[in-house]
């Protein structure tokens, strides 16, 4: 169980850090028919749609998210024959994040924080505050805006407020997007 659990850790942070899904009801309620793909201008984007705190929104995942999704495909005999494509395609109405053994947790915020501990990142560099999974979606908007995307559209694929964004994130300074 500790194997799948860390197993499914490993997933659920990269997809968290990639998205901005916010941890606990969006994340955990999210399931395979809320992923699909969006067309534009000849490129596709993995879209999102994730129901929690504000309202149901859409958000686009950056490319990082895929590799991850398809590895917790590949855990369910149902699943893994499917391409990815066509998994999309089914609109396959299970969770995503499950162990592979087919089960939910709500045990993924202790396995975090024994990681965090385990290699000694426990506490953030710029602050005594515990690290938690929920700060995963501070990773995402901090790069977000350093990579400058524009508040608006980082307030709306976050589900949240410019005024929250400007509250939380005006330490983001000139020099740190420099390029």
């Amino acid at each position: 169980k500790s194997k799948q659990m860390r197993e499914l850790l490993r997933d659920y942070i990269i997809i968290l850090a990639h998205t901005g899904i916010r941890h606990g009801t969006e994340a955990q309620n999210l399931k395979w028919r809320h992923i699909d793909w969006h067309y534009k201008d000849g490129e596709r984007y993995l879209r999102i749609t994730v129901k929690g705190k504000t309202a149901k929104r859409s958000l686009i995942a950056r490319a990082n998210a895929e590799p991850s999704l398809q590895r917790i495909q590949s855990w369910f005999s149902d699943l893994a024959p499917l391409s990815f494509d066509d998994l999309l395609k089914k609109r396959v109405d299970q969770y995503v994040f499950r162990l592979r053994d087919g089960t939910r947790t709500e045990h993924l915020n202790q396995t975090f924080r024994q990681l965090m501990r385990d290699t000694g990142l426990a506490v953030g560099a710029t602050s005594e505050k515990e690290r938690t999974l929920y700060s995963l979606r501070h990773t995402y908007a901090t790069l977000a805006l350093m990579n400058g995307i524009g508040i608006h559209e980082l307030a709306r694929q976050m589900g949240t407020s410019v005024k929250m964004l400007e509250q939380h994130y005006s330490k983001i300074t000139p020099e740190m997007v420099a390029e």
